[in-house]
């Protein structure tokens, strides 16, 4: 019996995981004043982008996107394609997982080591993943209110306090048309935006398959209008240098609330806010590259435990192997993955499926 979620299941699937590692690294921190334009291109960009991972849907709205891939592709080219994207969703999975467990031992578990931390990490993970999307997406219900109302609280506190000061958002357009730009393409619009060609494989046991394009562009416009309140906050608060610089920018804001020594050190929830939107942003990228497994393998979920646990034991090794320290893993992650790992997966081979599905359907008309 194939699984099914709801609209608001969806949604909130991709609010959740768009917050991710972007409330963690920020976004558009390095066009200074101007972050957000960037941030709002970026979405324009990101609108599109998914816009043509819908295309497929559309054409074959109960089809699994690995069946997709053969038959645009064909079998041969289809099967290669397929293991291309496993890999691509394990690797972006072992990233995010190296973002959370980074940012949990350097802030609330010192002492504990990180291949522990990312064990217990990867488990809750590998679980959620057995247990199915069904599963996956009711939680996501749950947890996406109080995450909401976490980061309305938050900026709340932020603003009775007087922190953000309005001049360090001017001068206003410092920068000509082609720098920030340059900050769009690649990193804004493939970071977080580009990310949900994980969501092709969702796609299917949505209950309405068609609507998946409404769904999505809603869950874009909400998720990129928060990031870019918090973003512009963080701005205010911190300032465009401080906040270029920072390696966690948003907890080194909240770290400044201290509401008459009464309401203080609210870094904890705002990090327990992190690791629940990175869970979220891990389990989906691993959940997409499982199934595809199970499609090549055949396997029915319910016999993927051995698949399941091998995989994740993969994804921790990559994670804690993937670079020497934080800083070089973040830097990694802004300057080299979007050009070198995502466009590829997010845009170009996308675009050629394109291409073949209406030379496809061109010839079936004729």
């Amino acid at each position: 019996m194939k699984e099914s979620i709801t609209r608001y299941q969806f949604l909130s699937l991709v609010i959740l995981f768009e917050f991710g590692s972007s409330i963690i690294v920020g976004l558009g921190f390095e066009a200074k004043q101007n972050a957000w334009i960037v941030i709002l291109l970026s979405m324009i960009g990101g609108v599109l982008l998914y816009w043509l991972f819908t295309r497929f849907v559309t054409a074959y709205p109960d089809t699994p996107f690995p069946q997709v891939l053969q038959k645009l592709a064909g079998p041969y080219l289809g099967y290669i394609l397929i293991w291309m994207y496993i890999a691509y969703f394990l690797y972006i999975a072992a990233r995010v997982l190296r973002d959370f467990t980074m940012l949990t031992a350097q802030t609330i578990l010192h002492e504990t080591p990180l291949l522990a931390v990312s064990l217990l990490f990867m488990f809750v993970v590998c679980f959620a993943c057995y247990l199915g999307i069904e599963v996956i997406a009711r939680t996501s219900e749950l947890f996406l209110p109080f995450a909401l109302l976490m980061g309305g609280l938050f900026l709340m506190f932020v603003f009775i306090m007087d922190l953000p000061k309005v001049h360090h958002l001017q001068p206003f357009f410092n920068q000509d048309i082609g720098e920030i730009l340059s900050f769009v393409f690649p990193t804004g619009i493939t970071f977080p935006f580009g990310e949900l060609i994980v969501f092709a494989i969702i796609f299917p046991h949505l209950e309405h398959p068609l609507k998946s394009f409404r769904y999505g562009v809603m869950g874009i416009l909400i998720s990129g209008t928060i990031l870019l309140i918090i973003s512009v906050t963080i701005l205010m608060v911190l300032g465009p240098a401080i906040a270029m610089r920072s390696v966690v920018p948003l907890l080194d804001t909240i770290s400044l609330v201290n509401l008459q020594g009464f309401i203080q050190r609210m870094d904890p929830i705002v990090i327990i806010i992190m690791v629940i939107t990175g869970f979220f942003k891990i389990t989906i990228f691993f959940y997409a590259a499982i199934a595809m497994l199970q499609y090549l393998f055949r396997l029915p979920r319910t016999q993927s435990k051995g698949l399941i646990g091998f995989m994740g034991i993969l994804v921790v090794i990559l994670s804690i192997l993937i670079s020497p320290n934080f800083v070089e893993h973040i830097k990694e992650g802004l300057d080299i993955v979007p050009l070198y790992v995502h466009v590829p997966f997010q845009m170009i081979i996308p675009s050629i499926l394109f291409v073949l599905l209406l030379i496809k359907n061109r010839k079936n008309t004729a």
